[in-house]
């Protein structure tokens, strides 16, 4: 039987987006300090899954076939959030229902492989800009600073991107690229 892999399916942001959440975490840690997410490259997450290396191909192949038939979009940025359980902070979107299908994708792909890894898929889209802060750096970063503060971007989604991982592994590596709908690869 083979390792077990980790996968991390997400959208990548534009660069732009990617240059902005860089420079909000670099702002973040100069006010509040160092935090965990501070070096993470700015992306979307829609799930994780462990898999069993050897059973990968069949998987993406079967999930790659669903978001094929899932319309490109944009996502809309629209402010800032958070997540008080863990006390993370974030760049918020508006609703996208394109988003949730890939959920939903992830979802069934996992339910027809039998997969018991399905370590989560994220109901919220969202961009990391600190996570698991301290309680009293969280109240004092998110109010009355980031719950008033604006930002406002936009960036297309044409492709899921599947980075993977060895349980005791550190960094993701690029695996494959989905393409959606409509998108010109």
């Amino acid at each position: 039987m083979g390792a077990l892999l980790e996968y991390l399916i997400l959208f990548s942001p534009s660069i732009g987006v990617r240059l902005d959440v860089a420079e909000l975490k670099r702002q973040f840690e100069k006010r509040y300090g160092y935090f965990k997410s501070r070096y993470s490259i700015g992306h979307v997450t829609v799930g994780k899954v462990g898999i069993v290396s050897g059973k990968e191909e069949w998987f993406f192949t079967h999930l790659g076939s669903q978001i094929r038939e899932i319309e490109c979009f944009r996502f809309r940025i629209n402010g800032f959030d958070k997540f008080s359980g863990s006390c993370t902070i974030y760049a918020c979107f508006e609703e996208s229902g394109n988003f949730k299908m890939v959920g939903e994708a992830l979802r069934r792909t996992s339910e027809v492989h039998y997969l018991k890894k399905l370590k989560r898929i994220n109901s919220t889209p969202h961009l990391t800009i600190a996570k698991q802060l301290k309680p009293w750096i969280f109240e004092r970063a998110y109010y009355p600073e980031y719950c008033v503060k604006k930002y406002k971007k936009t960036f297309d989604a044409y492709e899921v991107t599947v980075l993977r991982r060895a349980y005791e592994w550190q960094k993701y590596e690029m695996f494959k690229k989905l393409p959606m709908l409509d998108s010109e690869y």
